[in-house]
């Protein structure tokens, strides 16, 4: 698990490429981060892999801005 917070991830591969390794869970979670031109994708979920956001994150530009699974809008506490 990792928390992703007040960062800019620009101009990779990939942004953010969650995978897991001997029946693992991975885990991020954004907050008011920033994810743009990355040329495969911003975020690339693999099998058992979630992504949760607090809803304040900017996507821009990337192809596409998530694959292989979708973004979990989680409401802040």
């Amino acid at each position: 698990e990792v928390v992703v917070d007040n960062c800019q991830i620009n101009h990779n591969t990939v942004g953010i490429l969650e995978n897991t390794a001997n029946g693992g869970v991975a885990v991020v979670w954004l907050a008011r981060s920033t994810i743009t031109r990355n040329k495969l994708a911003g975020i690339s979920l693999g099998p058992m892999s979630m992504a949760n956001s607090l809803g304040n994150n900017t996507f821009f530009g990337n192809n596409p801005d998530i694959s292989g699974g979708a973004l979990t809008l989680m409401p802040s506490k």
